[in-house]
């Protein structure tokens, strides 16, 4: 998907970095919410839904 949606590295990095800390709260049960991260996931996040939501339909 990161080339299909021509989506930085560093924006790959952020979403792989909120998947370890869920993996550590669900593992491990350590949570350690870092406020910046998850504004930045929650814009990451409408970003992607835009750009999937510009893609052209598959028939």
């Amino acid at each position: 998907m990161q080339h299909t949606l021509d989506v930085s590295r560093a924006k790959w990095r952020v979403l792989d970095q909120c998947h370890n800390h869920r993996n550590l709260a669900e593992y491990e049960g350590h949570l350690d919410i870092n406020p910046q991260l998850l504004k930045e996931l929650i814009l990451l996040t409408h970003e992607l839904l835009n750009l999937v939501k510009s893609l052209p339909e598959i028939s």
